[in-house]
């Protein structure tokens, strides 16, 4: 990547959105949205990748105006932000499916399902989220995004071929980690995790990595073109696809490691930080 005064070299700017481009209030600083609107009107562009659904993006993200492309469900899913159309995308195979969902329903926590944009839920959990151990303000988010099923199971059963991707809300640690370890061993399967809370799951070939590099092709632009921003795990193959990968102060320890620099924190203006160098 090339300093100041070389702004060409940098086309595209990727970052997630939780813990990276919002701060811990769930908003834009100042700084940052400055710098990402300088760059948009460069000509650069300005990508989010997340491991949320399309429904469940934020106003700030969706409503901004300077973003052509965002990345949902850890990167099973490219949409055109402009034309609210899902343009590019993996769906999880109808084995891999059934094997998951029958390793998942023998717990007792909420599976969330993904198909065409829109997350959906078992109508016990949306209703009252604190049960589960879902604290006030995720409670809120889950209550905004998620639609009720009363039967998630035969839900699954009737749309085999239609999911985009899985989670799991799992607040015991030790009862995480054996899971995760046993679909790890489900063939076709990416597996990930972005919160405490959260185990994740999409079709082979997903990551939001994978589907930068998709993007990157059809705009006919190469991996030192691009800068991208994460915190958390879900975060390390889209640093990795990068020509510069850059981890948050905030961010998980792993990934920070394996950045190629650490930022500020999301709510020191990170994100600016890195690009006032560059614009």
């Amino acid at each position: 990547m090339n300093r100041k005064g070389e702004t060409r070299q940098v086309k595209l700017i990727a970052m997630d959105i939780d813990g990276t481009l919002l701060n811990s209030h769930k908003q834009l600083m100042p700084k940052t949205k400055e710098i990402l609107e300088k760059a948009s009107a460069q000509g650069i562009h300005v990508v989010a990748a997340t491991g949320r659904a399309f429904t469940a993006l934020p106003s700030a993200v969706s409503k901004w105006g300077i973003m052509e492309y965002v990345i949902t469900s850890n990167g099973s899913s490219l949409f055109s932000l402009k034309d609210q159309m899902r343009i590019y995308g993996r769906d999880m195979e109808r084995r891999t499916v059934e094997e998951l969902a029958g390793l998942l329903f023998s717990c007792p926590c909420p599976v969330e399902v993904f198909i065409e944009g829109q997350a959906y839920a078992p109508q016990s959990y949306v209703e009252n989220p604190g049960a589960y151990r879902v604290s006030p303000e995720s409670a809120a988010y889950v209550q905004k995004t998620r639609k009720p099923v009363k039967d998630i199971k035969g839900f699954i059963r009737e749309n085999l071929d239609r999911i985009e991707g899985m989670d799991l809300v799992v607040s015991d640690p030790e009862l995480k980690r054996e899971l995760r370890s046993r679909a790890e061993q489900i063939p076709n399967l990416y597996v990930t995790s972005s919160l405490d809370r959260y185990l994740e799951f999409g079709p082979a070939g997903a990551g939001k990595g994978r589907t930068l590099e998709e993007l990157l092709g059809r705009l006919g632009l190469k991996k030192e073109h691009m800068i991208a921003f994460g915190d958390g795990e879900n975060d390390r193959e889209m640093l990795e696809a990068a020509g510069l990968g850059v981890a948050m102060a905030n961010g998980n320890p792993e990934l920070k490691a394996a950045a190629d620099t650490v930022t500020a924190s999301n709510d020191e203006e990170g994100i600016w930080e890195i690009l006032k160098e560059y614009l």
